[in-house]
């Protein structure tokens, strides 16, 4: 079947699924154990709501096109939790970073201004 990709115009494309991480810059995430698994859900109207793995997270986000800005810093809870190589942390610096997306199948990328990859993710049907 070939790929079918959405992005620029159709934000449409962000919404109606839970985005499960499964890639933070080069590596596979993996996490047993872990208090909540890392996601995002994006909702018509700019906001989004998810966890980074450890605690729940929440904010807003604009896109237009191409673009997409995740707006920081984003509000959440405060559990004391300790993930392997402080996936939260960088998980959350990486979303400050985003400036793109594009959906492929069933795959989210959200991208740096130079269209370098940050996180990954798949959808998982809400």
């Amino acid at each position: 079947m070939p790929a079918s990709t959405q992005g620029p115009g159709d934000p449409s494309a962000l919404y109606d699924n839970q985005w499960r991480l499964t890639r933070l810059g080069g590596a596979e995430v993996v996490l047993k154990d872990a208090p909540r698994e890392a996601h995002l859900v994006f909702f018509p109207g700019g906001n989004l709501n998810g966890a980074d793995g450890c605690n729940a997270i929440r904010g807003g986000f604009e896109t237009r096109g191409d673009s997409l800005t995740i707006k920081t810093p984003l509000m959440g809870t405060l559990m004391t939790c300790t993930l392997p190589d402080d996936l939260d942390r960088r998980f959350l610096e990486a979303l400050a970073r985003v400036r793109k997306w594009r959906v492929t199948n069933l795959d989210l990328e959200l991208l740096d201004d130079t269209g370098t990859t940050l996180a990954r993710f798949e959808a998982l049907p809400r």
